[in-house]
Formats: C-alpha cells, structure tokens, sequence
C-alpha cells in the first residue's frame, strides 16, 4: 500500500502542477496548495480541505479538472472526491 500512495501523492504532484499553470499562482496557494491526498479507492481519488468552506469551493470549481488532469496520469482514476479534514 505505501507504494500506492506513493505514485498517488507523485500524480497529486503533478496535477497540481498543471492546475498552478493553468489557475494562476494566486489562486492556486489560496485554494489547491492546502488540499492534500487522503486516499484511493477503486477509481475514486479522496483528497482532503481542511475547511468545509474550502472544499465547498474546491468541489464547486476545480473537481472536474482535477478529476479530468488525474485522468490523463492515470487512466484508472474516474472521480474525485472532496472531503473535509481539519489540520
């Protein structure tokens, strides 16, 4: 399992990448860099916000990219999940 979470948080890296190019790096620090990789299951990536406002905003605007920039590194992954996790 720890390699597995291992390629994902390298994919989690990689996607925001992308997302901080395509964003801005503004709003990328102000609501992507918090959110981190809880889990993955089955096709379903669970990442986490450490608001319930942040991931509202998270889930509202970027899930679909971050489901469709996740699906082009792997093409096991079909959805995003957007979880609330206090630090």
């Amino acid at each position: 399992m720890g390699g597995v979470i291992a390629s994902i948080e390298q994919q989690w890296t990689r996607v925001c990448g992308r997302l901080r190019d395509e964003v801005g790096e503004g709003a990328f620090k102000s609501w992507l860099r918090p959110v981190v990789v809880v889990d993955l299951d089955g096709g379903e990536v669970r990442i986490a916000a450490p608001t319930r406002f942040m991931r509202d905003w998270v889930a509202a605007h970027y899930a679909d990219r971050i489901r469709s920039l996740w699906h082009s590194e792997n093409p096991d992954i079909h959805s995003v999940d957007v979880i609330v996790v206090p630090d």
